[in-house]
């Protein structure tokens, strides 16, 4: 481990500020790009920022291939502290992480059956109208009912009320 230190430290202190900031900024924008869903401009940006670093700073083959394995082993420390902290972490209680679970289908309309009402606006077949005192979504079984009609609910298929003419 001390001859890794000694090493990277030598290969470090070869460099300038120039490829350095493109090194640091590049794996911080492909940090935030795993965070946040998508191929967006961080991940883009920060793949040329590493390109960018490894241009202006290797000057051989040798040097090149350190530069990517060093930045493979940071994205994949990263990478691996990222997704665990999805499963468990902090960031699995956010907006980010979808559940597991779809929420519930919506209940049936069942309790509508038989209810009275007036129509909204024309129905040919679909539009509105008021039952309860709420204003809803309804369809004919295909006929058209002018506005203003009074109608009755005759059936409901999951959030479908198909209604028809009083």
């Amino acid at each position: 481990m001390y001859l890794l230190s000694i090493s990277l430290s030598s290969y470090f202190s070869g460099w300038t500020v120039l490829p350095l900031i493109f090194f640091i900024v590049g794996i911080a924008l492909l940090i935030v790009e795993m965070i946040t869903p998508g191929l967006g401009a961080p991940g883009i940006l920060g793949a040329i920022s590493l390109i960018a670093a490894i241009v202006v700073q290797a000057h051989t083959f040798t040097d090149a291939l350190i530069t990517i394995l060093l930045a493979l082993i940071i994205l994949g420390v990263a990478a691996v502290i990222i997704f665990r902290s999805f499963d468990k972490g902090k960031i699995s209680k956010t907006p980010i992480v979808l559940d597991d679970e779809a929420p519930a289908k919506a209940t049936s309309r069942d309790d509508m059956i038989g209810k009275h009402g007036t129509v909204v606006n024309d129905l040919r077949p679909s539009g509105f109208a008021i039952i309860d005192g709420k204003k809803v979504d309804v369809v004919t079984s295909g006929e058209f009912i002018t506005k203003d009609s009074e109608i009755v609910v005759i059936a409901t298929e999951g959030q479908k009320i198909i209604v028809e003419k009083c």
